[in-house]
């Protein structure tokens, strides 16, 4: 399986039977907040004013870094005064690792690709008895 294609997986899963509502999706989105009070205070999940748009990086070849562009991906506007919140949903368990600036979000650890059994660092989706949103707030 390693060396296949996302493509060629999901050939095989639709030749095994499988069908787009059984295969173990996982969506993400980033939603902008209400600016909340800074104030020491846990506060409920923000209200939202919907989803940061994400484009590809290649829609900007004339202003994107050269790095960026051969690495590929997309990018998100947001100011630096900005905060967001991480919204996930998924049909099948998940492990999420999130970073910022090649710092992991939960640990802050420097980033590591792997998922070590201990510390935990990342976020399990879904997981009911957890609220499945992170707020970040830079600056």
């Amino acid at each position: 399986m390693l060396t296949l294609t996302a493509d060629e997986i999901e050939a095989a899963l639709r030749t095994a039977g499988w069908h787009d509502a059984s295969f173990p999706a996982l969506t993400i989105t980033f939603q902008c907040p209400l600016r909340i009070p800074d104030d020491g205070r846990t506060d409920q999940r923000p209200a939202g004013l919907g989803a940061f748009p994400l484009r590809s990086v290649d829609d900007f070849p004339a202003t994107a870094p050269a790095s960026w562009l051969q690495r590929g991906g997309v990018v998100m506007p947001m100011d630096q005064s900005e905060a967001l919140w991480i919204s996930f949903s998924a049909r099948y368990p998940c492990a999420v690792k999130i970073a910022a600036g090649k710092i992991n979000a939960v640990s802050g650890a420097a980033w590591a690709a792997e998922l070590p059994s201990e510390p935990q660092d990342d976020a399990v989706v879904p997981r009911p008895a957890v609220a499945r949103w992170i707020l970040l707030r830079r600056g």
